[in-house]
């Protein structure tokens, strides 16, 4: 079971990834991108979270896609979840 991080860690690790916000019990980010670009960037989204045995959850508005990374241990945030954090980072940048 991965340790729990703190609120300093996570801030410290999410310095170095623009527009996430975070505390110790979930990390967020929210990107526009086009509607049509929703559906392939969610499947890479769960394909890396399955590799990592981590999930994410997202919500779809006009233009506007929310992932939101838990770990499966409630109210904590793990090593895990920042290394999912930073794959969908890099799925963002693939798109843009």
């Amino acid at each position: 079971m991965p340790e729990a991080l703190t609120d300093t860690d996570i801030t410290r690790a999410l310095g170095g990834l623009a527009d996430w916000q975070g505390d110790a019990h979930r990390l967020s980010r929210t990107v526009r991108i086009p509607v049509q670009a929703h559906g392939s960037l969610i499947g890479r989204v769960q394909r890396d979270a399955a590799e990592l045995s981590d999930h994410a959850q997202f919500e779809r508005r006009a233009g506007e896609l929310t992932f939101t990374v838990t770990t499966g241990c409630p109210g904590t945030v793990t090593g895990p979840d920042l290394w999912l954090a930073e794959r969908i980072e890099a799925a963002i940048a693939d798109l843009t």
